[in-house]
């Protein structure tokens, strides 16, 4: 958002690329690093400001989306390392100072990021699917008292969901080890409040850094995977290409 005549402005960092990577956007270079940059208000980046903003959801999904965008751009041209939302600098002095602290560490992670992007898989499992296709096993519980017979079921339900919940575990572990060895590097990351889907329980959150031309090997896997783990309620999603957030920390402040 351009800041009103008068007002004080800020740069806005969306992230950190190399000097031979051509950027429609503002940038500011020190060395071989390149920042994609705008002029913004400083007031909306102030605490409370942004706190009210982001109570916002059309504000924020148009800002979030709008930031997306640039370091998208900026990938398919070259490494980027992503900046946060919001992340700004009250003078292009400031913001020179920081990328000339980091310079030689983050050029030669931005080099090492050539010819990447990150890929996200999540894996989700329908529990009905998985407990009705483990099935409970037969013990012969004909002709026990009802009372004595009500308990036996109850355990063995539980022992029978306990094993299957194991047995899904496992297939999306496997599933994550197999991914893992097409890739440069791979993480395991914690749930968000972005996994949620109706009648389905998260199994795996992860994210791989992944050389471009192995993007067929990932996706004919992950079809080989969910193909495999069909009949147990498994399901898996793809996403990307994305800028490496999880592979890079800018390390400016």
């Amino acid at each position: 958002m351009a800041a009103a005549a008068g007002e004080a402005t800020g740069v806005y960092v969306y992230g950190v690329t190399l000097v031979d990577v051509p950027c429609d956007r503002p940038t500011v270079d020190v060395g071989e690093l390149r920042a994609i940059v705008a002029e913004e208000p400083l007031e909306q980046y102030e605490p409370k400001a942004l706190e009210t903003a982001l109570t916002d959801p059309g504000w924020l999904e148009t800002r979030l989306r709008e930031h997306e965008s640039v370091l998208e751009a900026v990938l398919a041209q070259g490494p980027v390392a992503p900046f946060r939302f919001g992340t700004i600098f009250r003078t292009e002095s400031d913001l020179r100072g920081e990328l000339a602290r980091v310079k030689t560490r983050l050029t030669a992670r931005l080099e090492e990021l050539r010819g990447t992007a990150e890929w996200g898989v999540k894996a989700w499992v329908d529990d009905e699917v998985l407990y009705e296709s483990v099935g409970q096993k037969d013990v012969g519980l004909e002709g026990l008292p009802e009372g004595r017979r009500y308990l036996l079921e109850k355990r063995l339900r539980r022992q029978t969901q306990a094993e299957a919940n194991d047995l899904a575990l496992d297939r999306a572990h496997d599933a994550h080890a197999q991914l893992a060895s097409l890739a440069v590097e791979a993480r395991v990351e914690g749930p968000s409040g972005l996994d949620e889907r109706t009648g389905l329980r998260l199994l795996l959150r992860s994210a791989y850094l992944l050389d471009d031309d192995r993007r067929p090997e990932l996706e004919h896997l992950l079809d080989e995977l969910g193909a495999r783990d069909a009949g147990l309620g498994l399901e898996y999603a793809l996403s990307g290409p994305w800028p490496p957030y999880t592979f890079v920390d800018p390390g400016l402040e």
